[in-house]
């Protein structure tokens, strides 16, 4: 038993490590944007200039600004999901490669280095705008179709470390359900698709939400799309914290999941959690929306 919890704990200490890294590099891309908007640090951090040098040019100093923002609320937001998660899966030690648990750091490892590719991916060049000091020669191809697909591989990974943690390491039957006395063979058969659909609810929803940003991003985009599409893809990363606790609701529609050992959920959902999806959704619709109508013409 201690052999295992040391193999845990020494498998949480190599992801936060691999965090540690993404977050150092959000931390470089961030001083190289504050660099540029105070001037070589000549403008006070806190002065209105900031903000209108910020969006100058057709917010060109945005846009990296908020792909940078994108990353840290990612990063921080699966660093506490991840922290705080109870799955089977995600409890129990690797004996061999060839075992779930194995499978889990393997996904983890490549989430981590998804981040790391969105952190080193920021439109941004510190070297071009201290040797010449031109804001379009530190700013290039300002965009986020690559946060949005790549927010898609994120989800969809989520999606598949949902599968392995919460459906198949953790089998029907595990615990007790208060209003379930006995498993049938035909909800058995349908376990693997209703186990999906439970717990990876939220991953599948923020997946099609992503790929809608992709479909819907203009051709002739500017920076301010950019910055369009980063704020969307927040508001996304805020719906799919927020919507985990509809689980408890669609265990009701399919009760013999309530039997996995899986985190529970609180129910009925709380004002503040309420508020947390409704303020999700409408930034969401509302960035969306900014990204459509301001297309010449609209996708």
């Amino acid at each position: 038993m201690e052999q295992a919890t040391n193999n845990n704990e020494l498998r949480r200490t190599f992801i936060a490590m691999l965090f540690a890294l993404v977050v150092a590099t959000l931390a470089q891309r961030f001083a190289d944007i504050l660099f540029l908007v105070t001037k070589g640090w000549s403008i006070p951090i806190f002065s209105p200039d900031i903000f209108l040098n910020l969006i100058k040019n057709d917010w060109l100093l945005a846009a990296p600004f908020t792909h940078a923002s994108l990353g840290l609320i990612l990063v921080s937001a699966s660093w506490v999901g991840w922290s705080k998660s109870k799955a089977a899966g995600h409890q129990n030690s690797i004996t061999s490669l060839l075992s779930i648990p194995f499978f889990l750091l393997l996904i983890e490892v490549m989430l981590v280095t998804i981040y790391f590719g969105i952190a080193v991916s920021i439109e941004v060049n510190i070297k071009d705008y201290s040797s010449q000091g031109i804001d379009s020669d530190f700013v290039f191809q300002a965009s986020a179709l690559p946060e949005a697909m790549q927010l898609v591989a994120v989800f969809s990974i989520f999606l598949v470390w949902d599968i392995l943690a919460d459906v198949i390491s953790s089998p029907l039957g595990a615990r007790e359900h208060p209003h379930l006395i006995t498993i049938t063979a035909k909800q058995k058969s349908i376990g693997f698709l209703t186990g999906t659909l439970t717990y990876g609810f939220s991953s599948i929803l923020c997946l099609i939400l992503c790929y809608v940003v992709f479909w819907l991003y203009p051709v002739d985009a500017t920076p301010r799309h950019a910055v369009y599409g980063d704020l969307s893809l927040i508001a996304v990363i805020g719906i799919f914290h927020s919507t985990k606790c509809l689980e408890a609701y669609i265990i009701r529609l399919f009760p013999w999941e309530g039997t996995r050992s899986n985190s529970p959920r609180e129910i009925p959902l709380t004002s503040g959690q309420i508020s947390k999806i409704i303020t999700s959704v409408s930034l969401y619709v509302f960035f969306i929306t900014l990204l459509c109508i301001t297309a010449t013409p609209c996708p």
